[in-house]
């Protein structure tokens, strides 16, 4: 039987394109694992919040996260992460989640800017938890990462949201704010083979100095990227399928933006970029968006 690759085929086609397949081989051979390390067993255990993408029952794509008090996610094997959580009703996957599903699951420690990145299936789930069967899992360098630190609870103030399909000012204005958010991707199987994985889903941390982010016009935003590790997970995906979700988070005020839409990447090498001196960036068109007001129950404020 031939050996599991750790990449799929739009991951291995962006490693070919900068001159890393090879090299990218050997290290997806050491540290993509079907399994979670101990260490993360118990780096999970320990984090109030737990990123999540996943497609809703449309089709779209949507970036998302579940609160907890430290202990709401533990691993009883290295198979499985249990969650003692749920979506909010004003969440864009509320009610949308099967069982079976694609599930990408992203853990960040803000305060020690750790991460652990991990994909799988939702077993099942019930009005106030859920069990994910683990098929991927790797560390991720703290690279990008804004030092947080969570310093209290918001109160009991009331959620309120509007749904949107263009940007406006006030929602411009906010996310040209932001030094973090998160992006969900899918490969859903496409390009698939024997020797490579049926692909799923994947929420990934997207970091830089506030105005790295720009929203062009109504419906369209854009983004640099920066060098990384060279996985190109998220990347890999939208070489296969453009389908993306955003999250922006308002880490002192508590509030959420949801995006979905379609991305695709550009590279400085191909013409002109949008943002200066990006060797490459992906330009976002939205289809469709909410704005949660006091959806998370932490405030944080920036670290050391």
């Amino acid at each position: 039987m031939m050996s599991v690759e750790g990449f799929h085929t739009g991951e291995r086609q962006l490693q070919q394109r900068i001159g890393v397949e090879d090299k990218m081989t050997e290290v997806g051979k050491r540290y993509l694992r079907p399994y979670l390390l101990e260490q993360h067993q118990l780096f999970f255990s320990l984090l109030p919040m737990l990123f999540i993408g996943a497609e809703d029952n449309a089709g779209a794509i949507w970036a998302s996260v579940l609160y907890g008090e430290e202990g709401f996610i533990s691993s009883p094997n290295p198979h499985k992460l249990h969650v003692e959580a749920r979506l909010d009703e004003y969440d864009p996957l509320y009610g949308e989640l099967e069982p079976l599903a694609y599930i990408g699951l992203l853990g960040i420690e803000f305060s020690t800017k750790r991460r652990n990145r991990a994909n799988g299936l939702l077993l099942r789930q019930s009005c106030s938890s859920m069990v994910i069967e683990i098929e991927q899992s790797f560390g991720n360098c703290p690279k990008y990462i804004q030092a947080r630190e969570k310093y209290r609870l918001g109160g009991n103030l009331t959620a309120a949201a509007f749904s949107f399909t263009f940007f406006n000012a006030d929602t411009i204005e906010r996310i040209q704010q932001m030094d973090t958010f998160f992006i969900a991707t899918g490969s859903q199987g496409k390009g698939a083979s024997i020797n490579e994985p049926q692909g799923g889903m994947d929420i990934s941390h997207r970091g830089g100095p506030k105005g790295f982010v720009q929203i062009i016009n109504d419906s369209t935003l854009v983004f640099a990227d920066y060098p990384g590790n060279n996985f190109f997970n998220s990347f890999g995906n939208l070489q296969l399928d453009k389908r993306a979700g955003l999250l922006f988070i308002d880490f002192e005020q508590g509030h959420h933006i949801y995006l979905t839409g379609t991305a695709e990447v550009r590279w400085s090498q191909d013409g002109a970029m949008v943002i200066e001196g990006a060797e490459r960036e992906v330009h976002f068109t939205l289809q469709a968006g909410k704005i949660v007001f006091n959806a998370s129950p932490y405030r944080w404020h920036i670290g050391t």
